[in-house]
């Protein structure tokens, strides 16, 4: 029975991935044409899901910018800002919170390499921010296995009481490190990228709440 359930920010309460990766694109044009498809590829394998800063510190590196870390991912931030509030929740979130909330054994935590700033400004903004025990960004500076870890211990969950809900091949290999269950959410990144495993896959949060209704997730 899944007393806590992770879930990532990007990709699977909201499908900002494509918005985030073509604005990395865009940035990494602006310094030196030609870089677009170095990157996107990089985007999709390497630097799957990596945080804003270390893309950036690639772009500067590649592109000999003059640019700072700072300064660029400043720039990436001004580039996405009110654009994320645009986009809509992934389809079923709010039901699927609702189903949750009517188990109240069961707790929800939010793990994101996005800022923390970011992940909850736009749960303000759909006044869903109070649904989470835990909100952890990359601020933490350690990996989503360990933020997760971190949580187990604090709150003494077994690994088999939690379920991780993520959209990239590097949010499963973070749920295989903890040796918890996984569910992936289709996402525009999550399904430009190559997975090694068959996973269970969900296309929206109505088809997870169908799972629970028939049993096949155990809450």
């Amino acid at each position: 029975m899944y007393r806590h359930i992770f879930l990532d920010f990007d990709g699977v309460i909201v499908d900002s991935t494509k918005l985030k990766h073509d604005t990395f694109i865009s940035l990494v044009e602006d310094e030196k044409k030609g870089m677009d498809s170095i990157l996107d590829n990089l985007l999709k394998n390497k630097l799957i899901g990596a945080e804003r800063n270390i893309i950036c510190k690639w772009i500067i590196e590649n592109t000999d910018s003059d640019k700072s870390i700072e300064k660029l991912t400043y720039k990436f931030a001004k580039k996405i800002d009110r654009k994320i509030l645009e986009l809509n929740l992934t389809e079923g979130f709010k039901e699927f919170i609702n189903s949750i909330k009517n188990k109240n054994y069961t707790n929800l935590s939010i793990i994101s390499n996005a800022p923390m700033n970011d992940i909850i400004s736009y749960l303000n903004f759909f006044s869903i921010s109070n649904e989470f025990t835990y909100i952890v960004g990359f601020e933490e500076g350690i990996s989503k296995a360990d933020r997760i870890f971190r949580i187990m211990n604090k709150i003494i969950l077994s690994s088999d009481e939690c379920l991780f809900i993520g959209d990239t091949p590097s949010d499963f290999l973070a749920a295989k490190k903890c040796n918890i269950s996984f569910i992936r959410i289709e996402s525009f990144l999550g399904n430009n990228c190559l997975w090694d495993e068959k996973i269970l896959t969900c296309k929206n949060f109505f088809e997870i709440i169908n799972l629970i209704e028939r049993r096949k997730i155990n809450l």
